[in-house]
């Protein structure tokens, strides 16, 4: 029987940028996913809040750059989806 969707919560509270000491990049991990079957697409969502002004989100998964996507002056908080 196919498999409609499994996921994994990595964090579920905000997280504002940049930090309390100034840095501008938080790392996330190491984190467990022992459901992933790797011959399945993944689908990497959040939310992100780019109200600080002309800002540009950059993720990275293992070290390799997965989405780079500036913001400029967009005050609208979102859901942003990456496959």
């Amino acid at each position: 029987m196919p498999t409609i969707a499994d996921y994994t919560v990595i964090l579920d509270d905000a997280h504002t940028m940049p930090q309390g000491n100034g840095d501008i990049d938080k790392d996330f991990g190491p984190f467990n996913a022992p459901a992933v079957n790797p011959g399945t697409p993944p689908i990497l969502a959040f939310r992100v809040d780019p109200s600080g002004g002309n800002v540009t989100l950059q993720v990275r998964l293992n070290g390799t750059e997965v989405l780079k996507w500036p913001f400029f002056n967009e005050p609208q908080p979102r859901s942003w989806h990456e496959c």
